[in-house]
């Protein structure tokens, strides 16, 4: 039997080089990923959604989900939500010019130390 600390197993173990994971060795490609990797499961009903988002755009992802599952729970469920929040917020950026309140909040940043973020003691 070899033990841990015998000189049969260190010459049977992989060195430090063949552990490293291939995946970082390899080069990132090049460009973007362009394929979808699943079926688009708001393709037949986007259309719908698009008129009424037109009519009106206060209208969150939310209640459109729920509403996609309301009539019809066989092809839509909530986990699907998160798909159609970001489709819903793509539509809004393309159409309205809209940015949602996260990402205005994530654009301000305080800047200690700056004028207009001085405090006057």
């Amino acid at each position: 039997m070899i033990g841990p600390n015998s000189d049969e197993a260190v010459l049977l173990s992989p060195s430090k080089e063949t552990k490293i994971r291939q995946y970082r060795r390899t080069p990132k490609p090049e460009k973007p990923r362009t394929w979808r990797t699943h079926k688009d499961s708001f393709e037949n009903v986007w259309p719908g959604l698009r008129v009424r988002l037109e009519t009106a755009p206060h209208c969150t992802a939310k209640e459109l989900m729920m509403e996609l599952v309301k009539n019809d729970p066989e092809h839509f469920h909530m986990k699907q939500l998160r798909t159609l929040q970001r489709r819903v917020a793509q539509w809004r950026m393309n159409n309205l010019g809209y940015v949602s309140e996260s990402k205005a909040a994530a654009r301000s940043t305080h800047y200690p130390g700056l004028a207009q973020n001085a405090q006057k003691y």
